[in-house]
Order: C-alpha cells, then structure tokens, then sequence
C-alpha cells in the first residue's frame, strides 16, 4: 500500500475527547492513510483507547515516549511517517467532515504544491463559529498563494505538508511546551515559498474547555517560540505578515510580556531583549514591540486602570448590554457573572445560527432587538478588537449612545498580577 497522509496526533491525556478525535479520522473517505498516535506520557484512559482502537483500525501506529510536551511528540511521529503528506491533529480536535483529507490530498496532487490548507472552525463547548478572520479566509478560495502575500501565523493542523518537504529540510517543532507551532509551519510555508488554500473547513478546533494559566514557565517557551518566530519572519523579510499578525503581538501575549519582563528571571530577560534586538534592527527603535521598563511599568498601570473601570461598570446598576456572542464573550461573562448587575442580555449583528442563550446565563438577542433601551443603555463590545469598528458604527447607525470597548487583554494582565 502507498500511503498518502500519515495523520500524527500527540495524545496526553485526552481521553474524553480522543475517540471522537479518532473516528473523525478512521471515517475520512481518502483511503490508504495512517494513523501515528503518540502516547505522550498520559496517564489517564488515552493509551487504553488507542489500543482499542488499534485494534480494531490496523491503519494505526501507537507509539510511547515519557511526557516531553506535544513538540516532541509530534516529531517523534514525523520521523515515523511514511505518507507522502504528513497532517497533524490535536487529540481534543476533529475533522468536521468526512472528505477533509481527500480534498487536500486531490488538491495537493493537482495543483503540484508541496502544502496545501483549508480554513478552520472553533469550537466553544459545541457552540462553532469560523475561527479564521474575514482576512485570512480570503486567502482560502480555491487559488495559488505565495508565501509573501500571506497574513496568518497560526493553525499549523490546516495544512498537509509533502512528507520529503518536511524530511530533507529538516523541519520539526520546537520542543518547547507552548508556542511550538507556528515556527514549523512557517518553517515549511517559507520552504515551499507556496501553498494551496482550498475553500473549505477543514479542521475544527476545540476551544474553552480548557484555561491558560501563564506561569513563569510558559511565558518563557512562549517568548522564546515568538522570538524564533520573529527570526523567520524578518530573515524573510515577510512585511505583510508581521504588519497583520506580529506587530501586536506583545497585546495578545500581555501576561507573558508585561507580567514577567524586568522582574529580575534571566531567561525572561534575555528573551524580551532578543526580541528587542530583532525588531530594533529590522524595524526601528519605535515598533510597539520593543519592550523596555518604561513601558512595562506604563502597561501594568493602564492595565489596572482599565480593571477598575470595568469591574465599577459591571457593578453598576446601570442596565446593560454585552455585545459579542463568542469565545471572548463566553469567558468574560463566565468570570464576572457574580459582580454583574442589571445586564439585560447579549447582543450581536446577525443572531441567525447562534445559540439562543450563553451557557444558560444570559439571552442573545439581535441588536435591533434592543432598540427601546437604546438611550440609557451602556453597550459594552466584548469582541476580537478586529470587529471594534465595524460594530461601533453599526451601534451609531442604531442611535445607541453609550458604547464602551473594555481592553480585555488588559484586564487579564490586571487579574494576573493580582
């Protein structure tokens, strides 16, 4: 049999998720593909379900390593594979249909591209959405796409990547716990200098279930993944990319940045200023990214700042709206639903296909639904940041006079040095 795609799937201790992990993938309509699950350590029912499995599916390959994190785990199973493709899949993660593979295998094979991706789905506790923004999706329509035109950093599991490509390039993951991803892809999408993006969800990803907590430990692997990342991003010179996704990225990552930078943990230290020397040299001394202690001290202030305005809003009893229905929203109510008071429902632009309440709490609702309240009531925007925009203006257009955009990433680090 000439195997087409090896499927990798580091597996620690996943075992309420892992069989539908599995059958999402025993269920793909490609034939003559391998599985290579990687036992990484777990020590819950994982390995007692991939047996069973294997068992029963003889296209699957388990292999043992002791915990070393899902980067070496999923190396482990590259150097294994014998595709002529290789696809990555978290055991908590799913093929969302049956055909997945097959149509990035066909399109892999006919447009003669060494990778080849779709778009992905989120998944908040069964609520799915399209992870992928307006502007990555726009890349996902059936055509060629070149390396340097391209925005996006994460979702490595959309792609499948030509087995060779990755092998004699020597391109693995960082063996680091976190940020361990996004080096390998673009390791590869830079190898290949294309791809193919197909228009169609490929991956679904779980999210929610599960909190980060940025220890000293994570945020150093997590500095360290976003500086190698930096590393091939400039030595690229990938301009489009690092204005759309890396220039912010000390907003998105602010635990790790403004938590742990200066507070006297040398390898803390030492990556922020080997961040810093890769952007002062290829940018300029004024990028955001540059971090210094002025800076940090100037965040951690505003970020306190907006912590007390927020929770004082919250507490009010000023009714209230929360607009936003997503992931971001689902957190912000779970954590402050205790000190929320007088918040008459959640909002957004299009209510159709969207669940009719967030986790039992709070209704959604259209927002011309909530026109009559339109003059008193305080709309607080609990979104991507992308979206701040268009909602605003939307919310203007309806005549809401109250509109206030909480930094939630600011209100994280507040919580976090709290």
């Amino acid at each position: 049999m000439k195997i087409k795609i090896s499927v990798i799937i580091p597996v620690y201790n996943m075992a309420r998720y892992l069989p539908e992990c599995l059958d999402s993938i025993v269920r793909q309509t490609l034939n003559d593909i391998e599985i290579i699950a990687v036992n990484d350590g777990s020590v819950d029912d994982s390995l007692l379900i991939l047996k069973q499995y294997a068992n029963e599916y003889k296209i699957i390959t388990i292999l043992s390593q002791q915990n070393q994190g899902a980067g070496v785990a999923r190396n482990n199973g590259i150097r294994h594979a014998r595709g002529k493709y290789i696809a990555v899949m978290d055991p908590d993660d799913y093929y969302p249909q049956n055909d997945c593979l097959e149509v990035l295998y066909n399109a892999a094979e006919e447009h003669n591209v060494l990778i080849c991706g779709g778009i992905i789905m989120g998944n908040y506790n069964g609520e799915r959405h399209l992870w992928d923004k307006t502007e990555t999706r726009a890349f996902y329509c059936n055509k060629l796409i070149d390396v340097n035109d391209y925005l996006e950093i994460y979702g490595h599991q959309r792609y499948i990547y030509n087995t060779d490509l990755i092998k004699e390039n020597n391109i693995f993951y960082l063996t680091c716990r976190r940020y361990e991803d996004q080096v390998f892809a673009l390791n590869a999408l830079v190898c290949a200098k294309k791809f193919y993006g197909v228009n169609k969800v490929v991956y679904e990803y779980r999210r929610g279930y599960k909190k980060t907590k940025y220890t000293m430990e994570i945020s150093r692997d997590i500095l360290y993944g976003i500086k190698e990342t930096l590393k091939i991003v400039r030595n690229n010179n990938l301009m489009l990319m690092y204005e759309n996704r890396i220039r912010k990225i000390h907003l998105d990552y602010c635990i790790p940045f403004y938590k742990y930078s200066f507070c006297g943990n040398q390898e803390i230290d030492e990556q922020i200023e080997e961040i810093n020397v890769l952007i002062r040299d290829w940018i300029g001394m004024e990028e955001p990214l540059v971090l210094s202690r002025e800076r940090v001290k100037y965040m951690i202030a505003e970020s306190w700042k907006e912590y007390k305005i927020i929770m004082n809003t919250l507490n009010s009893n000023r009714m209230k709206i929360i607009y936003g229905a997503g992931i971001i929203a689902h957190n912000f109510i779970e954590k402050n639903w205790d000190i929320m008071k007088n918040v008459i429902g959640v909002a957004v632009t299009q209510k159709e296909n969207l669940t009719d309440n967030i986790s039992g709490k709070i209704l959604v609702k259209q927002i011309e639904e909530y026109l009559p309240y339109k003059d008193e009531v305080q709309v607080l925007i609990v979104t991507t940041p992308v979206y701040y925009l268009e909602i605003e203006q939307n919310l203007n257009r309806l005549e809401f006079k109250n509109i206030i955009k909480p930094d939630i990433k600011k209100i994280e680090l507040a919580e976090s040095l709290e």
